[in-house]
């Protein structure tokens, strides 16, 4: 016969106890499970109680939750429950220290029973007089992302495990309330550099002001850092050394401030060509008296290059004392310090550009004007001498045709008129060159009355028909654009003489907000502007106007299709024309 074994009666005192911590326990996962509608203020309320509830599981005196930055690997402290002060005063540890880091990168719970000896025991910890220390791991969506940590201010017995599986328990659930708000606050975090790295790309990729680009690239770095200050250093080759080019949130004494190449911060950044941070620079060796002045502690620059060299340092920095960079912090100085550098060489390249066309254009107006003047000389030559040779040798001519032609034989008589003929023929080919040189009516007279004899001209010796459409009133025009008006449709014309095979061709002149516009209009069939423009020898014409156009700052449009005629559109700035 089985013995019996005698029946045991719970103590009542801690059987209530037990029932109570089971009812309070209960009363914490039910306001947890609420915990992701609550606003913050009821959020902390619920976890201080799941950290207060941890620690009547575990036995223990305060506890706090560590979260691992994914990219620097620092851990930082951002919620506990009477936690001490000599604790509550380390804001963050580095990621090569601590008990965390390990029950963070193994995923499972660590208990300490010695802590003050550890050989991982950190110093501020000891002296908040922590003996002992539970560190359980916080997962969400499958990955380790921080740490709840329970500490004893006395010695204790080891967790029994039906305590670890409890406290595990609410460690979950505080990993679900706290690792939905981590990821939220990483991905905003991460939208917000994006969005300041994507601003600064669009902003320098359009300015051309260096200047502006360096004010842009302190601010947005110092706004992604949270810094309160920050400078751009630039060599000078002169002075071989770095000057101070533009200042953010610092005196104005501060700036064009020369910094020799070996000093402070930058003589650390140039050495070593990559971001350098420190956390407190009034203890650098060599820093630079000026800058310490301002009391500015915690400091980060990146070198600015071009070229493969280096020309110049952005440096951001605080007074906040204890101020750490992380490893992603050097990574997004370094960004921008590449988008400065991307900026700087393209607005030096544009800057370049521009002065390039610039001289291009200065040495296209010379060119036009020598012509213009050439043209002036050989007309006067061909007015002056030649014509006036030509006149008077028909003049002598007819007076001896006159006179003493009917005494001359009938060939003699015969071979004066065909000389007379040539020479008639021949003053008309002066004019006509002098004409198209440049027809003195033009300084005389003005455009208008020019471009009417023209058209006149043109429609005689074509047959193509023309219009001459004007605006009611005329003010006179400078000379260099009567001149560049007139042989923009002096060109046209011709063009459309020599190609077109037009029948008729309409010239409008407006005036606009203090602009000339001249149209040229044909009805011929037309041809491929991109196919003839990319062909000089066919297009010598149509890159005359463009270059005598863009003389005076202007526009021109060419638009043309084969069947569909050709319009040639100009728009010159001429300041005091009005309508």
């Amino acid at each position: 016969m089985e013995k019996m074994r005698p029946v045991t009666t719970p103590d009542p005192k801690n059987l209530l106890r037990s029932l109570k911590s089971h009812r309070r326990l209960l009363r914490t996962l039910n306001e947890a499970s609420r915990v992701p509608g609550m606003g913050q203020l009821e959020k902390n309320r619920a976890i201080s109680r799941l950290l207060k509830a941890l620690q009547e599981i575990i036995g223990g005196d305060s506890s706090w939750v560590a979260i691992r930055n994914e990219k620097s690997g620092e851990v930082i402290y951002p919620c506990h429950y009477q936690l001490p002060i000599p604790i509550k005063q380390l804001k963050k540890i580095p990621p090569q220290l601590g008990i965390t880091r390990r029950v963070i990168v193994k995923g499972r719970p660590i208990f300490v029973a010695d802590y003050p000896s550890h050989r991982e025991a950190i110093p501020e910890i000891v002296r908040a007089g922590v003996k002992q220390f539970l560190g359980l791991p916080l997962k969400y969506q499958g990955r380790t992302f921080g740490m709840v940590g329970v500490c004893r201010l006395t010695p204790g017995n080891q967790p029994r495990p039906e305590q670890i599986a409890s406290a595990e328990t609410l460690g979950n659930i505080l990993a679900l309330v706290l690792g939905g708000t981590h990821l939220i606050q990483e991905e905003q975090k991460q939208k917000n550099e994006l969005r300041v790295l994507r601003e600064v790309t669009l902003h320098i990729s359009s300015e051309q002001d260096l200047d502006r680009i360096y004010t842009l690239v302190i601010r947005r770095g110092m706004e992604l850092l949270k810094l309160e200050a920050g400078a751009v250093e630039i060599w000078n080759a002169e002075k071989k050394g770095f000057v101070t080019t533009r200042n953010v949130n610092m005196p104005p004494r501060l700036e064009n401030l020369f910094i020799p190449a070996g000093t402070g911060m930058t003589n650390l950044i140039i050495k070593t060509g990559k971001p350098v941070a420190l956390s407190n620079y009034q203890k650098l060796r060599g820093a630079f008296p000026e800058i310490k002045q301002l009391g500015l502690t915690g400091m980060i620059g990146a070198p600015i290059r071009a070229g493969g060299s280096i020309f110049g340092i952005l440096i951001l920095g605080t007074r906040r004392p204890g101020r750490n960079f992380s490893r992603a912090e050097k990574h997004l100085i370094e960004l921008l310090a590449e988008h400065a550098s991307v900026a700087v060489q393209s607005a030096q390249f544009r800057k370049a550009q521009k002065e390039y066309e610039t001289r291009l254009r200065q040495l296209s107006g010379g060119i036009i004007s020598a012509q213009e003047e050439e043209r002036k000389r050989i007309a006067r030559e061909l007015h002056d001498e030649h014509g006036q040779a030509v006149s008077l040798i028909k003049i002598r001519l007819d007076h001896l045709s006159r006179n003493w032609g009917k005494k001359l034989p009938p060939p003699v008589r015969r071979e004066l008129a065909e000389i007379n003929r040539l020479l008639s023929q021949n003053i008309q080919d002066i004019r006509r060159l002098i004409a198209a040189l440049r027809p003195s009516m033009l300084d005389d007279l003005g455009l208008i009355p020019t471009l009417r004899w023209w058209l006149s001209r043109f429609e005689n010796e074509t047959g193509i028909s023309t219009d001459l459409s004007l605006p009611r009133k005329w003010d006179r025009i400078p000379d260099q654009a009567r001149t560049i008006v007139y042989r923009i449709i002096q060109e046209s014309l011709t063009n459309t003489a020599r190609h077109s095979a037009a029948t008729r061709v309409k010239v409008t002149l407006k005036k606009r907000n203090g602009h000339l516009l001249a149209e040229i209009e044909d009805n011929g069939i037309g041809f491929r502007v991109e196919k003839v423009m990319s062909r000089p020898s066919e297009s010598i014409g149509l890159m005359g106007i463009e270059e005598r156009v863009a003389l005076l700052g202007g526009k021109t449009e060419i638009k043309s299709q084969p069947g569909k005629g050709t319009r040639i559109r100009v728009e010159l700035p001429l300041p005091g024309f009005s309508s």
